[in-house]
């Protein structure tokens, strides 16, 4: 049986890769598997630790993409709204998730003999650094692995909104605005890549990371006009020119996810229903996928120890079984929390 679906293959594609990549990288990185299996293959282990982790870039520039083209309407904004609605949506499943991660380590912890790896037991200043995304501004440990991306993102979201609202101010038609804040948005691009990035002091700060959301967000408005398309161009020669320069693969990725996301257009095409169940629901879940699969990995690593293996086989085994343990907490999540909590959320503000 097959149905019609106007859904994005190249964004849902590109949401299970990163994710993905992002639980076997922290598999790989963390607890007593990763050099288990590195006996068995060590250079996959050592690519999935240096490597892996940019894959977040791809959830930089979808993220732009996806923020961009909720605001490519022709409408008045109101900024207060957008930026509680994107905070709600964001913290309410971060808290739940941080609830679930922190209840896992402290009742794993007296049982683990190498404890080097765990978060630490959390203080009231983390906790509530952690509920206004402030952790890592303020300098507080972090409760799991990789949650400094969620802090990021709203910053990353609090400056497109911005440059919309200013731009939409000053604009006296809305035929120009989006030119006129995408011009904002290319400026911003090109200070990040040649000024802000180069700063590890600024990391903490959204506009560190502005490169990679800002060509999503042009990738996505480049589709609305011949002008804007040049700016993503010109974009897309500033990721090229930077590269040039200072061989950064996270900037080659950031270009090539956009450009990607910029040729492919959603088409109606005829596909199996089941597969097409399958494909959404590991794509609409790799949010929560990120915030849950460390309390598994956890899990896994308690588990191992207990069993006292110590056969590399076994490891890659367990290797395995974590990750699609991981995979099967974060749709159980996404189900059971996330939806509804983003359903409860509509029932009170407006949709973005």
């Amino acid at each position: 049986m097959s149905e019609l679906s106007t859904r994005s293959f190249a964004i849902d594609g590109l949401k299970i890769l990163a994710a993905q990549v992002i639980v076997v990288h922290h598999l790989a990185s963390y607890g007593y598997l990763p050099e288990l299996v590195g006996h068995l293959l060590p250079e996959l282990v050592d690519f999935l630790f240096f490597y892996g982790r940019m894959a977040v870039i791809v959830f930089l520039v979808v993220g732009g993409f996806l923020a961009a083209n909720s605001y490519a309407a022709n409408r008045n904004w109101y900024l207060p709204t957008q930026l509680v609605h994107r905070y709600l949506r964001l913290s309410i499943v971060f808290w739940l998730a941080m609830v679930w991660i922190v209840c896992t380590v402290e009742i794993t912890r007296p049982f683990l003999i190498d404890r080097n790896w765990l978060t630490e037991p959390p203080s009231w200043g983390q906790v509530l650094s952690h509920i206004f995304l402030l952790h890592s501004v303020l300098n507080f440990p972090s409760l799991s692995v990789g949650v400094w991306y969620v802090a990021i993102d709203f910053q990353l979201y609090v400056i497109l909104t911005g440059v919309v609202m200013i731009r939409q101010r000053y604009s006296h038609s809305t035929k120009n605005t989006l030119t006129k804040a995408a011009c904002a948005v290319l400026v911003l691009v090109m200070l990040a890549l040649f000024f802000f990035s180069i700063n590890p002091d600024l990391d903490c700060w959204g506009i560190f990371f502005f490169g990679s959301y800002g060509v999503g967000v042009l990738a996505a408005w480049g589709k609305q006009s011949r002008q804007t398309a040049l700016l993503f161009y010109l974009a897309l020669f500033g990721a090229l020119l930077n590269y040039s320069m200072d061989h950064s693969e996270r900037v080659a990725i950031a270009a090539a996810v956009a450009l990607i996301l910029f040729i492919y257009s959603p088409r109606p095409r005829r596909i199996n229903q089941r597969w097409n169940f399958y494909f959404s629901s590991l794509a609409d879940s790799s949010y929560s996928l990120f915030l849950t699969h460390f309390g598994v990995i956890v899990l896994a690593n308690w588990a191992w120890q207990a069993l006292g293996l110590i056969d590399p086989a076994a490891a890659l085994l367990c290797f395995i079984v974590a990750w699609g343990a991981s995979t099967a907490m974060g749709l159980i999540f996404h189900k059971w929390v996330e939806i509804p909590v983003q359903n409860l959320l509509l029932s009170h503000f407006k949709k973005i």
